[in-house]
């Protein structure tokens, strides 16, 4: 019999693919909205010009800790989002997973939900890891629903971590073994 020759990164609406420079100006847009930057990671909301970003994408490659996709409309190859496997522990075989759909616009279609599971079959059946693990803020309920519908468990809670808005915010951790992906 002939193994299938499917491309593994690749969905039924969506592909992770490598990004390039010219993806720089779409992801310097999207850090310059602060309804993306707010649930995309913990850091000030600062613009980022595109020559940061560019740096960064240039970097990406000589970093063997981190594996990072653009999340790209099968069909017309837009960029949408990125993915990462991030604070790689090659002996542990563990990892920790970002994922982020840019534009508002496009939130709501289905397109992180098959990004998270291209990404986390590949990390298991691919790469060979075990665990992998992610921080969400505790009001993301669309996140928290994701990872739950995915598989992640609720492993512990980092009280009070982020201040925003006057108020303090719970991060949450999760984690997914390799035995419940199999499941």
């Amino acid at each position: 019999m002939v193994p299938s020759h499917r491309n593994r990164l690749e969905g039924q609406h969506v592909k992770l693919s490598g990004l390039c420079e010219k993806d720089a100006a779409t992801i310097a847009d999207w850090r310059s909205d602060t309804r993306f930057l707010e649930l995309w990671n913990t850091d000030p909301l600062v613009d980022r010009i595109d020559t940061s970003v560019a740096a960064w994408i240039r970097a990406l490659s000589a970093d063997k800790s981190q594996l990072v996709f653009g999340v790209r409309v099968r069909e017309t190859s837009e960029l949408v989002g990125i993915a990462d496997l991030s604070e790689i522990e090659w002996p542990n075989r563990v990892a920790s997973l970002g994922l982020g759909i840019g534009n508002p616009a496009h939130w709501g279609r289905g397109w992180g939900t098959e990004t998270l599971r291209i990404l986390v079959d590949y990390a298991f059946t691919d790469l060979n890891l075990y665990r992998l693990q992610l921080t969400v803020l505790a009001d993301n309920d669309r996140a928290i629903r994701l990872y739950e519908r995915i598989g992640f468990q609720h492993e512990g809670t980092f009280r009070e971590f982020r201040e925003r808005d006057g108020g303090r915010f719970d991060m949450l951790l999760y984690g997914l073994l390799l035995p419940e992906w199999q499941n």
